[in-house]
């Protein structure tokens, strides 16, 4: 489907930005858990929610966790866990920040993003691309996650545009349906590559 040309891009981080959560990390958080990877990858998301939206610490997420799966974590572990969850959510795709280089030069960049605090701070500490984007939504900071409506009311209302003129970009379906409802166009990622293209075209 033609679409008109995107001043405006809002990308998500996860899945387009950064890679996705990595078998590595993910092994490391199922070894320290303990637990058969079925009921510990439930608990892990199910109590995702408050944690990425800053409405509980790490700690009270991990315990919130463990109070699920009928374990409990000492301090110890929680602090592995930690660090575990955070080094398998930390790798960033290096042709997307090239690409996100080049669009800089002639959009406005905004960032949506669910993310806990831990992890957040570490990406800002790390990564000064971040200063690419001229509007940051991160979940812990803002007190919304997708594929929540506000999230994209959000965004809009601080960029300061109509919902129309910006072009949402995300590897999850439901989070382009939330931000299509919200009035916003959206782009479910596939690769850089198809993203440049598109771009190009001007299609969607």
């Amino acid at each position: 489907m033609a679409v008109q040309s995107s001043d405006v891009l809002i990308f998500d981080l996860f899945g387009v930005i950064a890679k996705d959560q990595n078998q590595e990390g993910k092994a490391a958080l199922l070894a320290t858990g303990g637990v058969p990877e079925k009921d510990f990858w439930a608990a892990y998301w199910d109590q995702r929610p408050p944690y990425d939206r800053g409405e509980v610490t790490a700690t009270q997420y991990w315990t919130a966790v463990s109070d699920q799966l009928a374990r409990s974590f000492d301090p110890d572990r929680i602090r592995q866990l930690k660090e575990h969850d955070i080094a398998s959510w930390s790798v960033v795709d290096d042709r997307m920040i090239a690409l996100l280089e080049d669009l800089s030069r002639t959009r406005r960049l905004a960032l949506l993003s669910n993310i806990p605090k831990e992890l957040g701070e570490h990406f800002l500490r790390r990564h000064r691309w971040l200063d690419l984007f001229e509007v940051r939504g991160l979940s812990y900071q803002i007190g919304y996650a997708k594929p929540e409506r506000e999230t994209f009311e959000w965004c809009i209302r601080e960029l300061g545009i109509e919902p129309y003129q910006a072009l949402f970009i995300d590897d999850r379906e439901e989070n382009i349906r939330s931000a299509q409802e919200a009035g916003l166009r959206g782009h479910l990622f596939t690769s850089s590559e198809a993203l440049s293209h598109i771009l190009e075209a001007n299609v969607t």
